[in-house]
């Protein structure tokens, strides 16, 4: 299911980064061979906003894999809190609350929800994803065996490997049998984190995005690479429109510096979105001052096949 291979260099700058990641995974798995089992809950937060194409699927995968998931409705209005209620009442893992203030507090949330759960337990890990985020791996066994590989990590990253559902224009509902086409490695490397809960007093916080974790002290185990996230973030153009606007209105309530939600607003001023392959490969990364979407030609597709393929969506 996942292409293990390293992809070929591209340049010595990109060289010396995959050799560093290298060296740092393989020290990370050194040091966890002297650390006692976590033995601990692994939980998921997330914030969700009209997802209703999605969240069904998103939810089976999370029941799937993690002990405990909460997540966050913020004003969605397409049917997608009404469905995380019912989803709740049948799943006893799936902890729903309702957010009503305007802005895109994410990060207020994210990092509430941490201390929360490391005020109760001091092992096991946090993660935090997004409703197009699935995470890649065979069964919710293999995905722990992973996290008990990098356990002498503060945090690891998961990293995107966006993807494409093969549904025609309409706004159709994402399945377990819901065709994809996709990459395993994009333009950039685009992180996202995981805290383990044992050294959760040393993450300062999380960003907006739960993109990366500030950590007081610098730590050689903040950085390690353990996780792909099937990412899909365009499914229709109705639907990454209408994303774009709340997200754009939502961040403008707390984007003082104006550096928020780059990617967002760089789409927005944007009208070549015929071509959501093209989108999707270079969604989440900008260029130039001014940012601008970046646009590189999308190379053939390393990933295919249907959802539930690559990502777990029964217990």
């Amino acid at each position: 299911m996942v292409n293990d291979r390293v992809p070929a260099l591209r340049g010595v700058g990109h060289g010396v980064c995959q050799m560093k990641s290298h060296l740092r995974r393989f020290a990370c798995r050194c040091a966890s061979a002297f650390q006692p089992p976590e033995n601990g809950a692994v939980i998921c937060a997330g914030m969700v906003r009209n997802e209703i194409d999605i969240i069904d699927s998103w939810i089976a995968h999370l029941n799937a894999l993690f002990d405990q998931v909460i997540i966050y409705d913020h004003l969605s209005t397409d049917g997608t809190r009404e469905r995380l209620h019912a989803l709740a009442a049948q799943l006893p893992k799936l902890d729903v609350r309702e957010f009503d203030e305007p802005g895109h507090a994410q990060a207020r949330l994210m990092n509430a929800t941490l201390r929360e759960v490391a005020a109760r337990q001091d092992r096991g890990w946090m993660f935090f994803l997004d409703a197009d985020e699935f995470i890649m791996t065979h069964s919710r066994r293999e995905f722990l065996a992973v996290l008990e590989r990098y356990r002498a990590a503060t945090t690891i990253r998961l990293t995107w490997c966006n993807a494409l559902p093969e549904t025609g224009d309409g706004a159709p509902r994402i399945g377990a049998g819901t065709r994809l086409s996709g990459w395993y490695v994009g333009p950039h490397l685009m992180p996202k984190i995981a805290v383990n809960l044992r050294y959760a007093a040393h993450v300062a916080s999380i960003s907006q995005g739960n993109h990366c974790a500030e950590t007081p002290t610098r730590n050689r185990f903040c950085k390690v690479n353990a996780l792909r996230l099937l990412h899909l973030p365009i499914r229709s153009r109705d639907q990454i429109s209408a994303k774009v606007a709340h997200g754009l209105a939502a961040n403008a309530l707390i984007d003082r510096a104006g550096d928020c939600a780059t990617h967002w607003k760089a789409m927005a001023g944007e009208t070549g979105t015929d071509d959501l392959r093209r989108l999707a490969y270079n969604y989440g990364f900008t260029e130039g001052a001014q940012p601008r979407p970046l646009d590189r030609t999308p190379p053939p597709e390393t990933i295919s096949g249907p959802l539930s393929d690559h990502v777990p969506m029964e217990n």
